[in-house]
């Protein structure tokens, strides 16, 4: 079995405990992925295995991602059996390219494999960062209490989150 599309895209930046979705030209058995597909990233010197995800769990992702398991399906009702859903065993190092090798001997129920192995290229987001501003007199001086003063994310934080921040 080959891997005909990611989500999320290869090329794109990704979390440091990203779950990939990859539709299958032929479902493959969760054993031969895990013996036989793995993580590689720079910054670690070594091979990092795929967890597949499977039961309730594998079954939350494809639900919340139905419009990739649909168009993968095609008209096709058991195309969700052709989507493996995993991600790398540990925590990427942020900032770094990663790529998803799968291995030309993952193969199907009846034994068949691909012909060739694929790597699959990513980025990991940088690191998070806050940042604070605000009006000043000069470079050294104080806030000025009456002006806005901001804070900055390089990534998302929930309201609840923000709401705590003092």
């Amino acid at each position: 079995p080959a891997v005909v599309r990611s989500l999320p895209r290869e090329g794109a930046r990704i979390d440091e405990n990203q779950v990939f979705l990859l539709a299958l030209d032929a479902p493959a058995t969760d054993a031969s992925i895990a013996a036989n597909a793995y993580c590689k990233a720079d910054g670690v010197n070594e091979r990092i295995d795929l967890r597949v995800l499977a039961g309730k769990e594998r079954d939350a992702v494809l639900t919340m991602q139905k419009d990739f398991v649909q168009r993968h399906a095609e008209n096709d009702p058991k195309g969700a059996a052709r989507v493996a859903v995993v991600q790398c065993k540990r925590t990427l190092p942020a900032n770094q390219a990663v790529t998803i090798v799968w291995g030309r001997k993952v193969a199907a129920a009846n034994g068949v494999s691909s012909a060739a192995g694929q790597n699959l290229a990513f980025e990991t987001r940088r690191d998070f960062t806050a940042t604070f501003s605000c009006e000043r007199v000069s470079a050294k001086g104080p806030c000025i209490p009456f002006l806005p003063m901001r804070l900055s994310f390089s990534a998302p934080v929930s309201k609840a989150q923000a709401r705590a921040i003092t």
